[in-house]
């Protein structure tokens, strides 16, 4: 009897090791962080950042300081540190930083861990366009319709047009400064079913002259 508690323990004592470390496994890991504004030379960006940007991407070349920083697992902070207009970004799982001259030319991110149904989707989008706002951004003078309407009534609408064109654009100013962004929301699976529909909130940030239009 004394024999079958000992093992019994031991049964239980394994089971319970083994518990605790699929718990352990299933815990997502903490984001990393990756640093990065406007005209941000590659060397402060890797050095301010906690994600390891020198191992993901290509480093500054010789002749022309073209370089990036890539990110394709989850989960990445973006914190875009500009002193008046910067934000923190949700996490993402996707993020391409390109660099001109060994500094940051474009940001792009889907700050998203994954594609989701319209109503998840567009609460980031949300989101994201509230920390625009609160950074002074203002809607570039060429959109026609201004910030997203996100109102029960706005999001009914902007649905439809997704379902129909399967993307929609605003693009961003900073006023008296040579920035401009890019928001986007966009359908990327199974677009022609209203109910299993994917989206994912795309945000591109760089220079006018990377999203110009009428010699802007």
């Amino acid at each position: 009897m004394r024999a079958q508690s000992v093992r019994r323990i031991r049964l239980l004592i394994v089971a319970l090791v083994a518990a605790a470390a699929t718990a352990f496994m299933m815990i997502p890991p903490a984001p990393s962080v990756l640093v990065v504004d406007m005209d941000m030379p590659y060397d402060e960006v890797v050095k301010r950042s906690s994600y390891p940007a020198r191992a993901n991407g290509l480093s500054p070349t010789a002749d022309t300081g073209f370089a990036t920083i890539d990110v394709s697992e989850p989960a990445v902070i973006i914190k875009f540190i500009d002193p008046k207009h910067g934000f923190e970004l949700p996490p993402t799982t996707f993020a391409a930083i390109t660099f001109g001259d060994a500094v940051v030319g474009t940001i792009s991110t889907s700050p998203m861990l994954k594609p989701q149904r319209f109503s998840q989707a567009v609460d980031v989008l949300e989101q994201v366009q509230t920390l625009f706002k609160k950074g002074g951004w203002v809607p570039w003078v060429g959109n026609q319709n201004g910030w997203y309407d996100l109102s029960p009534k706005g999001r009914k609408t902007l649905h439809a047009e997704l379902m129909r064109y399967s993307q929609s654009d605003q693009f961003l100013d900073v006023p008296k400064r040579n920035l401009r962004s890019l928001l986007r929301i966009k359908c990327v699976e199974n677009c022609d079913d209203p109910d299993d529909a994917l989206f994912l909130v795309d945000v591109g940030i760089g220079k006018k002259s990377w999203y110009a239009w009428d010699g802007e």
